[in-house]
């Protein structure tokens, strides 16, 4: 028994010490044979079947992929920035540099909380028409000006019922 242990411990140690060594020789190896080792589409389909089903039936396995998807994202919020604002045809250095040239405040109101308690960070205000990007703004300047249907006319109407009636009170 104690021969097996440290047979064990010493193949664990050099494992560890040419993990590099090991890492380069199978990228190669894959590289040589990848047509090998290329899945069908049937096969993709099964693979992915499986999983989806362990995922639905097995707690430890959803709550795993989660931890992992949230760490992946903690480890490189670039990918994330990228992904959400890649639909309005910018990138994340776009929307950073937009963000820089609005002093890092909303395009409106001038605050420099997004009031976005999910992604914490401004809108990207678009037109919905010709699909360009207008600015970043906070959360309730967002949905204010998606209320008025992004009509400047309808915008300028409620200015002038608001002042009005404050002269009136």
């Amino acid at each position: 028994q104690r021969n097996r242990d440290k047979r064990i411990a010493q193949s664990i140690e050099y494992q560890k010490s040419h993990a590099d060594e090991r890492k380069r020789y199978l990228a190669a190896y894959y590289a040589a044979n990848r047509e090998k080792y290329k899945l069908t589409d049937e096969q993709k389909a099964e693979r992915n079947r499986k999983r989806r089903e362990k995922y639905a039936s097995c707690a430890e396995t959803r709550e795993r992929a989660k931890r992992d998807v949230k760490d992946y994202y903690a480890r490189n919020p670039e990918v994330r920035l990228n992904q959400r604002v890649k639909k309005y045809g910018i990138t994340g250095a776009d929307y950073l540099r937009m963000l820089g040239e609005q002093g890092g405040v909303c395009a409106i109101c001038g605050s420099s909380d997004p009031g976005d308690s999910r992604g914490h960070r401004f809108h990207i205000d678009h037109c919905h028409e010709t699909g360009s990007v207008r600015g970043l703004l906070c959360s309730s300047c967002n949905l204010g000006v998606g209320k008025f249907r992004d009509s400047p006319k309808l915008l300028e109407n409620a200015a002038m019922y608001l002042r009005t009636s404050q002269r009136r009170s």
